[in-house]
């Protein structure tokens, strides 16, 4: 259908080309090659994101509630926290985001944290004895004699 149109209106084509590429400027062979492009497809290729970002937020949140633990310890008892957050009352989570909480391994933890964690500041080496003492030990400059 789309090419019948386009082969009725050759006249219409040509304008359109010659107006675009005087306000443009670009060739018109490669003109045609961007409107004649299939649009490419959009999101992401492969698998679909298990972790949501709803999920990341609330993987934050408790971190941040279980005093930033290591993500080996805070994955081994997440289901136990889970549950124990939920008697207090702190996040109030869904079914389907405590279960991938729960079965998240500490790997997955890492990753999506990496985002949240503050990076580690260098701190400056500390001065070295030898430094310490040189200040406090008097040297002769010349030999006195006598």
């Amino acid at each position: 259908m789309a090419s019948a149109v386009q082969a009725r209106f050759p006249q219409r084509k040509k304008r359109i080309l010659d107006e675009l590429e005087h306000l443009t400027g670009y060739h018109r062979k490669s003109l045609i090659r961007a409107l004649c492009r299939r649009p490419r497809g959009r999101g992401r290729r492969g698998r679909p994101r298990t972790y949501t970002n709803g999920v990341r937020v609330a993987l934050a949140e408790v971190w941040e509630l279980s005093g930033r633990l290591c993500s080996k310890r805070l994955a081994a008892f997440m289901a136990e926290f889970l549950e124990v957050l939920e008697r207090c009352g702190e996040p109030k989570l869904r079914p389907e985001v405590k279960e991938l909480l729960s079965g998240m391994s500490p790997a997955t933890v890492d990753r999506i944290l990496r985002l949240v964690r503050p990076e580690p500041t260098r701190k400056a080496p500390a001065p070295r004895a030898a430094r310490q003492l040189k200040g406090k030990i008097p040297a002769r400059v010349g030999w006195e004699s006598g």
